[in-house]
């Protein structure tokens, strides 16, 4: 049973789902990031400043790497994530988890990484 599959079998229907990237896509800003959290699976992705007139590299992210809800980045709106190659990434929608689907997946994740 592959990371998904398991995060599926756990959580509610409709809480995890598989989002697909192209490479110099913008994965971050977006809007459910601030409402989920989000699992880098598979490719690799750059986590960046932007200003109008320059571009800092913070971090290259890999499978397992993690970002959206409860991270810095997401209160920050001058960072965003770019998909360096085709990114596949599991995003949580946190919103609605009770407090042992949360437990769950805070296991799930000590598990992944």
């Amino acid at each position: 049973m592959d990371a998904l599959e398991k995060l599926r079998r756990y959580l509610p229907a409709g809480y995890v789902e598989e989002r697909k990237y192209s490479a110099k896509e913008n994965i971050l800003p977006s809007k459910f990031c601030g409402e989920g959290l989000c699992i880098i699976s598979n490719g690799v992705a750059e986590l960046c400043i932007k200003s109008k007139v320059s571009k800092r590299t913070l971090d290259i992210m890999l499978p397992g790497d993690i970002f959206g809800f409860m991270s810095d980045i997401s209160l920050m709106k001058n960072f965003t994530v770019i998909a360096l190659t085709s990114v596949s990434l599991f995003y949580v929608n946190m919103d609605n988890l009770k407090g042992s689907e949360t437990k769950i997946l805070s296991s799930f994740l000590t598990s992944f990484l």
